[in-house]
Order: structure tokens, then sequence, then C-alpha cells
């Protein structure tokens, strides 16, 4: 046996649990939450107005600066991949068999 007492789980609630059934909600909390909502996204359409916007030459050079920097990050990488494909074959090949 388990150890329990073989009531098939009513010492569970014996010990003051409660089964956990659908959860009930207030009649009031709907109106809450709409209004949280409506207040949330008249927040954020302040916030958005206050934003200042790149003009297009300050977005050209912001896409052409990542641009070079993923360009310059793949070779990197892709140089890594290489260093490390020839060192896994030199190792496979020396110790390999």
């Amino acid at each position: 046996m388990r150890g329990d007492s073989g009531s098939g789980g009513a010492g569970f609630a014996r010990q003051g649990f409660k089964r956990r059934g659908a959860p009930h909600r207030d009649e009031g909390q709907v109106p809450g939450i709409l209004k949280k909502t409506q207040k949330f996204t008249e927040d954020v359409q302040v916030e958005m107005r206050r934003v200042t916007w790149p003009d297009r030459e300050q977005l050209r050079n912001a896409t052409a600066v990542i641009l070079v920097f993923v360009l310059i990050l793949s070779a990197v990488i892709g140089a890594m991949d290489a260093v490390f494909s020839a060192l896994v074959r030199f190792i496979v090949r020396t110790f390999g068999g």
C-alpha cells in the first residue's frame, strides 16, 4: 500500500484541503477588466504621441549600421564554424580509426 488509509483520497479532504472546481467570478470583475483595458489603451495612445520618430536619414543610417553588423557577425560565425569543423574532422581522422 502507499501508506495512506486506503480511503481513496478522503484523507485529502480530511486534512482541510478542498478540491478545486471551476473558479467563481465576482459580478463586478468584468467591468473592472474593461476599465483597466480602456485605461491601458488610453495610456498607450498618450505615450505614442510623445515618441520622437526618426526621420528618413536617421532610419537609413541605423539600417546600414545594422546590416553591416549582421554581415560582420555572420562572417565571424561562418569562420568559427569552418575552424571547428576542420578541428572535428582532424580529431576524427586522427583518433577515430
